[in-house]
């Protein structure tokens, strides 16, 4: 059970490839939902980390058609699921995926508008490196949304327990933050969006 679900997590081989088919389905709605939190423009760079077979990757580049839409996942197996569904989008230049973790980001500084996190945030290991990565490839007043959908039946202090600490983590790593809360697939699902302070505090 443990390994099925660690592939959900970082998908690996042909498990890790269904799990990414699976995945793809099931996070739709959430993915949806986060990309019309950023209000992603024509000309905007965007960048998700954590984008697993890509399906948001591929919906945010219909958004940002003048743009960029970049990528970085730590499996091998969903950068090349997700560079397959991207073919065309990474054929024309408008996507970008590469391999890389939320601590180590292959992107130049104050590169993007928007980055964005989808149910990988509570795989980043420690919070605060991601965090700080993120602002560093986001341009000043640039935002970043995180979004969690814990699974199991929690309650509504529990959800405002984790919602108050992701709040608290993100804010501390230099953004004004607002926080969101969405019923999906009978779940609350929890998002945070940050802006990015212009000078440091």
């Amino acid at each position: 059970m443990k390994y099925i679900e660690s592939q959900f997590g970082n998908p690996r081989g042909l498990i890790g490839h269904l799990a990414g088919i699976i995945m793809a389905y099931e996070n739709r709605s959430r993915n949806l939902w986060t990309l019309s939190l950023l209000e992603i423009g024509p000309a905007d760079q965007v960048l998700e980390i954590g984008f697993g077979p890509g399906w948001a990757i591929q919906q945010a580049s219909d958004m940002a058609v003048n743009g960029l839409v970049a990528g970085v996942d730590r499996s091998r197996t969903m950068l090349a699921q997700a560079k397959f569904r991207n073919r065309i989008g990474i054929k024309s230049g408008g996507v970008d995926l590469r391999s890389g973790t939320a601590a180590s980001i292959p992107f130049e500084d104050e590169q993007f508008d928007k980055v964005y996190a989808v149910n990988s945030f509570h795989e980043w290991g420690e919070a605060l490196p991601g965090l700080m990565e993120a602002r560093r490839v986001l341009k000043p007043g640039g935002l970043l949304a995180i979004v969690e959908h814990p699974h199991g039946k929690l309650d509504a202090k529990r959800i405002q327990e984790i919602q108050n600490d992701l709040a608290t983590q993100i804010s501390s790593a230099g953004f004004d933050v607002e926080q969101y809360t969405n019923r999906i697939q009978g779940r609350t699902a929890i998002a945070i969006v940050g802006k990015k302070q212009k000078t440091n505090s």
